[in-house]
């Protein structure tokens, strides 16, 4: 989605609120940082509780976040209710089983049981989490799943982004009337599908942003709530007029791209594991392409 790193984004956000109620807001956020690294991690446990911990204080408490140290306390509060949710989570080992098990380094150690996985036998491949209950899961649109195989061989036509990443068209079994052209990315040579996009033109960015909010409407009502609009975008996504929906590992986006002119209004269904497994694909294909002795 062209973000920056989230680490990036958290050092922005304290920078930002800084300006409105102190300029040393940032440093505790970068300790914060520090002392527990998954909260500059998108999508961890710890993350989620300290921005719904950010919300609810913005909502209902303004006050404390003119406290320079309020990302330090709020790190705190997300670490003891992830920590409280774990241990509610864990089983506790029977001692006839604990007992079975060797010694480690400073006492026995107790931990959840797990099956063991055969040598021969690979673990499955982490799934996305699905949509809140009641609502759809992201899976795809236009008739394509995300993490189905696509052969290129099957486009219609061929695009690429500004960095080289070639885009796939495909002809959709059930369009949408914002779009005329659907494109697919996929990873470079397991060729799974990682992205699926739709893009449009509009008359202006007015018309844009309104064909934009009935597609958030009606993407609402699918899959749950969008995001927030004021936390942690950079300005791309605002110049952009960006709206997404998270669910775990996936997301689906829309926005009105800034333009001079061929104004567009577009939608991309990705998934964030896959677009992983695309730049471990491309990094192993181009390396076996370069002589890379002389580095």
């Amino acid at each position: 989605m062209n973000k920056r790193p989230i680490i990036a984004q958290l050092v922005a956000l304290a920078f930002f609120v800084g300006g409105c109620f102190g300029q040393g807001v940032v440093d505790p956020m970068k300790k914060a940082l520090e002392k527990y690294p998954d909260l500059g991690k998108a999508g961890t446990t710890l993350h989620t509780k300290f921005i719904a911990l950010y919300q609810d204080a913005k909502k209902n408490d303004p006050a404390s976040l003119q406290d320079p140290n309020w990302p330090a306390i709020l790190a705190e509060k997300a670490a003891a209710l992830v920590s409280k949710a774990d241990a509610a989570l864990t089983p506790t080992v029977p001692p006839a089983v604990a007992a079975s098990r060797p010694a480690m380094s400073g006492g026995w150690k107790s931990y959840p049981l797990t099956p063991a996985v055969p040598p021969a036998v690979a673990p499955p491949p982490p799934q996305d989490d699905p949509g809140p209950p009641g609502q759809a899961t992201i899976t795809g649109a236009f008739g394509k799943k995300l993490g189905d195989v696509f052969d290129p061989a099957s486009a219609i036509g061929k695009g690429a982004l500004t960095d080289g990443t070639p885009m796939y068209q495909f002809q959709p079994d059930k369009p949408f009337r914002s779009f005329t052209s659907y494109y697919v990315l996929i990873t470079p040579t397991s060729h799974l599908i990682y992205a699926i996009w739709g893009i449009g033109p509009c008359e202006n960015a007015e018309s844009g942003e309104k064909e934009q909010a009935l597609l958030m409407e009606l993407l609402e009502k699918k899959y749950g709530p969008k995001d927030a609009d004021d936390v942690f975008k950079g300005f791309r996504d605002h110049l952009n007029k960006t709206q997404s929906i998270t669910q775990g590992g996936r997301y689906v986006m829309t926005q009105v791209p800034h333009a001079f002119q061929n104004q567009t209004v577009e939608v991309r269904y990705v998934s964030s594991g896959l677009s992983k497994t695309a730049e471990i694909e491309r990094l192993k294909s181009e390396g076996k392409k370069v002589d890379a002795s002389g580095l």
